[in-house]
């Protein structure tokens, strides 16, 4: 086993920016910008403190990750004694194409080389050929898996397949929740949901009573995560480290049990990461808005100053009067509405001709030359409709359409038949409005 490259691997490192060593410096706004006007904007948003502080935050983390990654993962880099220590992108092999997210990929990796490979390895050899190796064999996991996700249709995989699986789960729960009722039997939903869709992932059902089904389904777990694992590295592992038996147990062990078991069934899945993570997202939204009114408010603020209109004594509120007249709001209303119609009725107007105008997939993609059967119309681009994606389905079995509105439900499945397989056509795979 060599620490080197593998000569077919084809590294994503020209692809990546350069390294943002002060990107956490810019995250903490300067504290001359928290100063307060003699005069404050109502409107101005009042989370500059919290901001701040979280700037901080996020500084201290960045740092501690960056110092954690460091000792674990690359400890020899400090013994050279050079005036300038290289950056992580240059001491370790790239992940992915983008830094960042290399780093979050660089902190995980370290924490479980520490926890579980060094708790043993450590006490045979202080050698880090191993640690070197297990990095190369995920970093060309995870290039190999940047390839292949570039390849996905991810409009098809978050619209159709997707919903798919969760209009499967919506309706077999619904079913599984009434069918005791319906039946009069005493079997709980979840054993009525687990025999409409059966996986051995998740059988036996764990019963408190029976402490044997409790063991059985977590052995259950554990042998389908290690077959998701292995099937993984077939694919993307190179021959010569898929011949390895005990680097690939190694790299199967880290990702089925740690990765899959520990991480993703034990913590991602949980309703307390999910709620962390869109408050997070929510955050970060937060600081962008933040950051473009303080830029709109700065360009105002010197304008006013460069022509002498910044005036600091604070003038008195007038309030707007009480008896507005609603024949006012409501032409306003009406106008906005009729502006908004146009606008709409535009933006699929010159969609539709610049669809028609320009060729289609099946007239711009090379005939074939095979003596295979011809495909048929709507299977000429591999892909479905988008009138027919799955998306529709899972929002009206989301809002329960069929159960309170079926007449609504029976109206919109023959206009999307008629649009699908009617005269014309108009909605097939490749047509102008699916374009």
């Amino acid at each position: 086993m060599t620490s080197d490259l593998r000569p077919g691997l084809h590294p994503l490192s020209h692809l990546k920016a350069s390294p943002t060593t002060s990107s956490s410096i810019s995250t903490a706004l300067p504290s001359s910008s928290l100063t307060k006007q003699p005069s404050p904007d109502p409107r101005r948003p009042r989370f500059r403190k919290d901001l701040n502080r979280d700037g901080q935050v996020d500084a201290t983390n960045e740092k501690a990750t960056a110092t954690l990654i460091r000792r674990v993962l690359c400890p020899q880099a400090g013994n050279y004694g050079a005036s300038t220590p290289q950056s992580l992108e240059e001491l370790l092999p790239p992940l992915t194409s983008s830094n960042d997210v290399d780093r979050e990929l660089y902190a995980l990796i370290a924490i479980i080389v520490k926890e579980f490979i060094y708790s043993w390895y450590s006490k045979l050899t202080s050698d880090q050929n191993l640690v070197n190796e297990v990095l190369q064999v995920i970093a060309h996991c995870t290039r190999a898996l940047e390839q292949r996700l570039r390849q996905v249709d991810t409009a098809q995989l978050l619209l159709d397949e997707i919903p798919s699986l969760v209009e499967a789960h919506i309706t077999s729960y619904r079913f599984a929740k009434q069918q005791p009722d319906l039946s009069g039997l005493s079997s709980s939903t979840r054993t009525v949901y687990h025999t409409i869709d059966p996986h051995p992932g998740l059988s036996p059902i764990p019963d408190s009573s029976d402490p044997d089904t409790i063991v059985q389904q977590r052995e259950n777990e554990a042998i389908y995560r290690q077959l998701l694992a292995q099937g993984a590295l077939a694919v993307l592992l190179p021959t010569e480290d898929l011949e390895n038996v005990c680097l690939r147990t190694l790299v199967g062990d880290i990702l089925a049990d740690l990765i899959l078991g520990n991480e993703v069934s034990a913590r991602i899945c949980e309703g307390r990461f999910l709620w962390e993570a869109v408050a997070k997202i929510i955050d970060a939204e937060k600081k962008e808005v933040y950051d473009a009114y303080k830029e709109t408010d700065q360009g105002q603020e010197d304008q006013l100053k460069k022509f002498g209109l910044l005036s600091t004594v604070e003038e008195p509120k007038t309030n707007p009067p009480d008896s507005q007249s609603r024949v006012s709001a409501l032409i306003w209303s009406l106008l906005n509405a009729i502006y908004l119609a146009y606008v709409a009725f535009c933006f699929v107007a010159i969609g539709l001709v610049r669809v028609t105008s320009s060729p289609s997939a099946s007239q711009s993609s090379p005939p074939s030359h095979g003596n295979g059967p011809p495909r048929l119309s709507g299977d000429v681009t591999g892909k479905r409709a988008v009138l027919n994606y799955r998306l529709y389905g899972m929002i009206s079995q989301l809002l329960d359409v069929p159960r309170r509105m079926p007449w609504l439900t029976g109206m919109l499945t023959l206009i999307q038949h008629i649009m699908l397989a009617g005269p014309g056509r108009l909605g097939d795979t490749d047509s102008a409005i699916d374009r």
